[in-house]
């Protein structure tokens, strides 16, 4: 079958990011950049096509290291957190383990927990948080899950401006 342009784009992306990794091209300032966009890619290559599951396993390796790179430096450290943590939930999708959901909620909370309460963007890291604890209380009936959910999603609405066109899916999610 003939891969799309967007296919092979991703691909020659990806081997760009793994050689310029491997080979210690960029600085340690630019590394952890060079994480996220590798794991960005190697997670969009997973979502078009969840049969190459080394691809999300990859991408959460990136992120891991990104996050671990990042850790307490502001709007990087909570990006790097909101995106190791989306690609453990997607890995609990795939293998239904509650482990890769306990550090979604883990990092993000740390993430959070430092990050200044005036930082932009912090909406969607609430809402992936209180995603990752709605489902985390789906598998387990742990009321504490749903209540940390609530509280989480209330947070994340409250960072989002009246006039924002996101805010309906904001809403929908508290609902």
């Amino acid at each position: 079958r003939p891969q799309s342009r967007m296919s092979r784009l991703g691909d020659a992306a990806a081997e760009a990011l793994q050689e310029a990794r491997e080979t210690g091209m960029l600085g340690s300032e630019q590394q952890p950049a060079l994480l996220l966009n590798l794991g960005n890619v190697l997670s969009d290559r997973y979502e078009r096509d969840p049969r190459n599951r080394h691809d999300l396993d990859a991408a959460i390796e990136c992120y891991a290291e990104a996050v671990r790179l990042l850790e307490g430096h502001g709007p990087d450290a909570v990006t790097a957190a909101s995106n190791y943590a989306g690609s453990l939930k997607d890995r609990y999708r795939r293998d239904g383990r509650t482990s890769d959901l306990d550090e979604a909620i883990a990092v993000l909370q740390r993430a959070l927990r430092v990050a200044s309460a005036e930082s932009p963007g912090l909406a969607l890291p609430f809402d992936a948080l209180a995603g990752a604890l709605l489902t985390r209380f789906e598998a387990t009936t742990d009321f504490a899950d749903l209540s940390a959910a609530i509280t989480a999603y209330a947070d994340a609405l409250a960072r989002v401006a009246p006039d924002d066109p996101d805010r309906p899916a904001y809403l929908h999610n508290q609902a």
